[in-house]
């Protein structure tokens, strides 16, 4: 049986809103190794109406790569009501806590809880139902849970790269084809994935990640077409990657590189607080797509696109030079 916690929901105040709250819950980072495996983070859903900065009334939910605790704070300051989602129910208790520790009860609604495990697609549908009796519908779903691994292709099982689309790509649309029926019933909603800029541009030694994350863009792309008809909105946010607070790339002499020089600008990443505040521009305009990045990958896309061959050649160049660096040590 799904655990649910469900606390008293306190009255909303029509007329106020919050600002944006940039308090937050710094996640753990992945061990290091030569197949590096970070297991899939909370997910986040944002059922019933909800009130937003400027006065917009959204109708959508989401689920993201990120940490989920910045998100989660920005709507619910802004006065959404949540419903939180997650497999390590510690961390979603203290996520709880935490939001309704720094909120004003007379303008916001207390988060509820439900425990969901991207990776056990048997039982998703069932926690589909549960998400949508908190409040009876959910208006804003916003994918956020996300797996990692990194190493070279033939050295990961394939066991992982079963787990890896478990949690990227079948996880998410299991749960979206929970939801979904119910946005188009009512003839609203909006879809949000948080994605990476590898849904759209290859890294090396991320093979399975970038697979995943390939698909799970396809399928939003798809859907987005299919569901306008209804009033139902897809979007999509694809940052670089979003960083740690306080992690700072090692500086070094990357010049010599363009490959070097191109992940040193991808290395900086997106901060989570922009991440966050982004969404809810995203949900709150109805934005069909995001891409963060600054120019460096921007560029790098274009060059996949139209130059194919070039790209490929620097990404080849800085496979060789990374082997014979580990060979000269």
């Amino acid at each position: 049986m799904q655990q649910v916690r469900a606390r008293q929901r306190v009255p909303l105040g029509t007329n106020q809103r919050l600002p944006l709250c940039r308090q937050t819950i710094v996640g753990a980072r992945p061990s290091p190794g030569s197949a590096r495996l970070s297991l899939p983070c909370a997910g986040l859903l944002l059922p019933a109406r909800c009130w937003l900065p400027a006065r917009c009334f959204c109708n959508r939910s989401f689920s993201c790569l990120l940490s989920p605790s910045e998100c989660s704070r920005v709507f619910h300051a802004a006065g959404a009501r949540l419903v939180l989602c997650g497999k390590a129910w510690e961390k979603l208790e203290a996520l709880h806590d935490a939001l309704i520790s720094v909120a004003d009860p007379s303008v916001t609604f207390t988060p509820k809880l439900v425990f969901l495990d991207m990776g056990d697609i048997n039982n998703i549908q069932a926690v589909g139902k549960e998400i949508l009796d908190c409040y009876g519908c959910v208006d804003v779903l916003i994918n956020n849970a996300s797996m990692k691994i990194k190493g070279p292709a033939h050295s990961v099982t394939l066991e992982l790269d079963k787990k890896i689309m478990d949690a990227n790509y079948f996880g998410p649309i299991t749960l979206i084809k929970a939801i979904l029926p119910h946005m188009i019933s009512r003839r609203t909603g909006q879809i949000v994935l948080v994605n990476t800029i590898q849904g759209k541009l290859g890294v090396p030694f991320r093979a399975a990640y970038a697979a995943s994350k390939h698909a799970i863009q396809g399928f939003f792309d798809c859907l987005r077409a299919e569901v306008e008809e209804f009033d139902v909105f897809v979007s999509t946010i694809s940052p670089t990657f979003i960083r740690s607070y306080h992690v700072q790339p090692q500086p070094g002499n990357w010049e010599a590189s363009i490959w070097k020089f191109f992940f040193r600008k991808l290395s900086y990443g997106v901060h989570p607080v922009e991440v966050a505040e982004e969404v809810l521009r995203t949900v709150s305009r109805r934005k069909q797509e995001v891409f963060m990045a600054n120019p460096i990958p921007k560029a790098a896309l274009y060059v996949r696109t139209f130059l194919p061959e070039l790209f490929f050649a620097v990404v080849a160049t800085g496979v060789k030079e990374k082997h014979f660096a580990e060979e000269e040590k």
